[in-house]
């Protein structure tokens, strides 16, 4: 395996919306990541947070929708379905 480097997201906002794991969020937070390259494949890990704003008493309030681990897997075959483990 080739060094981790830690700290530069490389999930992209374009990556969650396509990945149709997650409904519709205002906000993203990345808490940890890591990415790296084990034969041949790239790889992110990320602690994410989603965000979505509702109004509350003529104001808008932060709703969390999912905090948890993403896992990006850059693979050389399309697959038609999605995962989603909780």
């Amino acid at each position: 395996m080739e060094k981790l480097r830690f700290g530069q997201s490389k999930i992209t906002l374009e990556d969650l919306k396509n990945s149709c794991l997650f409904d519709t969020f205002h906000n993203i937070k990345t808490d940890n990541c890591f990415s790296g390259k084990g034969q041949n494949t790239n790889f992110s890990v990320e602690e994410l947070s989603f965000y979505s704003y509702v109004p509350w008493k003529g104001k808008r309030k932060q709703n969390i929708l999912f905090t948890g681990i993403v896992i990006k897997i850059d693979m050389n075959r399309t697959f038609s379905g999605y995962q989603s483990i909780g």
